[in-house]
């Protein structure tokens, strides 16, 4: 049996963001950069104040310094996206079954 290498996560959200607004990359440049190769992340919901993210990395990232960001399909300055615990870029092994969680926290700021 094989394990395609995996990079998983979970974000923390308010129940007014939806997991489908949200994009999470792994890439060798950071954003703005010139974004070259990498992989974006597939959201599932998990509940109304998650989602799970997976990412499927491909072979050219393995044993590199990637990095692991996310933000929103609309951009919106009341919306934030934050790692918890954890810098870009990280290092990924050569061989990676399902690597450590790298967690983030999607935040709306309401305006009264």
């Amino acid at each position: 049996m094989q394990v395609r290498p995996t990079i998983i996560g979970k974000i923390n959200k308010s129940p007014s963001i939806s997991c489908n607004e949200i994009v999470i990359n792994a890439t060798l440049h950071p954003p703005g950069g010139f974004p070259v190769g990498g992989a974006t992340a597939t959201l599932s919901p998990a509940g109304s104040n998650g989602c799970s993210c997976k990412i499927t990395v491909p072979p050219e990232l393995l044993g590199k310094k990637v990095h692991l960001w996310a933000t929103f399909k609309s951009s919106s300055p009341l919306l934030s996206i934050q790692p918890v615990g954890w810098q870009s870029p990280i290092s990924l092994p050569q061989q990676l079954g399902i690597s450590q969680s790298y967690d983030f926290v999607a935040k709306e700021t309401v305006i009264h």
